[in-house]
């Protein structure tokens, strides 16, 4: 994939957008290459951790409130600032993950055929916390931590 002067791989995590100048009222492309030093330390502490760990123990690890709360976060992070007269550029870009998730959630529902349906989701960590959401907020669902499932 092409960036403004920069080639990534898909692994690589950047964000491409418009930002507004408010100076000179102008939109210039920008290619946001990190998502702040928090960010930049916490991803690449998890990314050691499933090379160290025990997967059960990962698992418990990615979810907990504080680790999807985080993930959710590097979604966000700097997003919402892009913004200036009236034009809300990153909480647009944002919507389509949420809209995604959301889509996802839909199809789960119709995979139930009747109330007593059990339907277990596998995916990733990032997906967590909207389809999770979702689901305690539905009063079809009774959602389930994976913690119930796995032994501590």
């Amino acid at each position: 994939m092409e960036g403004v002067g920069y080639t990534f791989s898909d692994k690589d995590v950047k964000t491409l957008g418009i930002k507004t100048d408010v100076t000179n009222q102008k939109q210039k492309k920008y290619l946001d290459t990190t998502y702040g030093p928090m960010y930049d330390v916490w991803l690449k502490s998890e990314d050691s951790l499933k090379a160290v760990k025990p997967l059960k123990d990962h698992l418990l690890y990615l979810n907990t409130e504080e680790s999807q709360m985080l993930n959710l976060g590097l979604y966000l992070y700097g997003s919402f600032r892009l913004a200036a007269n009236d034009e809300y550029v990153g909480a647009d870009g944002v919507m389509w993950w949420y809209n995604r998730n959301l889509r996802i959630f839909a199809n789960l529902l119709q995979l139930a055929e009747n109330k007593n349906d059990r339907i277990f989701l596998l995916i990733g960590a990032g997906h967590v916390p909207i389809i999770k959401h979702a689901a305690k907020a539905s009063p079809e669902v009774k959602y389930v931590e994976i913690t119930d499932y796995i032994k501590q």
